[in-house]
């Protein structure tokens, strides 16, 4: 073989070749920071009005002889409850009370008795209270024992007689 020759000239590109095979998944990046808050959206429209609720008249105690009688939606209270009244009446037989359920029903029970609370602090000793009246006197104790014989009295230890004498006129 002889001597290499001279470099010849850069041919043309050649085609684009195919797709290469997908590589494999590369591993998961840290996770960046948060974002901005968005701007506040637009108000939105108002809801639909709701239907008109039930109004009620409050009464008071319940009493059996009322002049006007009790109009639907009148409340009253009986024996601890309070109770809404469910169809027009007057006053009279039969008992129309609210515990008669064709014209009351139970609005609000009464609640359970609630616990016991603590006993409170010891208050401060009061002031001393007035001095009372005197009893009566006491009855007279018994007649005591008989006391032990004192020791001997002067004169006694010598033997000399005392004699005393008394004139009465």
């Amino acid at each position: 073989t002889g001597p290499a020759g001279l470099q010849g000239e850069q041919g043309a590109t050649g085609m684009t070749g195919g797709p290469g095979a997908t590589g494999a998944t590369g591993a998961q990046g840290i996770q960046g920071a948060t974002g901005l808050t968005g701007a506040t959206g637009l108000t939105g429209n108002n809801g639909a009005t709701g239907a008109t609720g039930i109004g009620f008249r409050w009464i008071g105690e319940w009493i059996d002889d009322t002049p006007n009688g009790y109009l639907v939606n009148d409340v009253v209270t009986f024996l601890n409850n309070t109770y809404v009244c469910i169809l027009q009446h007057g006053s009279g037989l039969p008992p129309r009370t609210p515990l008669n359920a064709t014209y009351w029903t139970l609005f609000v029970g009464q609640g359970a008795t609630g616990a016991t609370g603590l006993t409170g602090a010891t208050g401060q000793t009061g002031a001393t209270g007035l001095t009372g009246a005197t009893g009566p006197a006491g009855t007279n104790g018994g007649v005591g024992a008989t006391g032990a014989t004192g020791p001997a009295g002067e004169g006694a230890s010598t033997g000399k007689i005392i004699a005393i004498s008394m004139i009465f006129s």
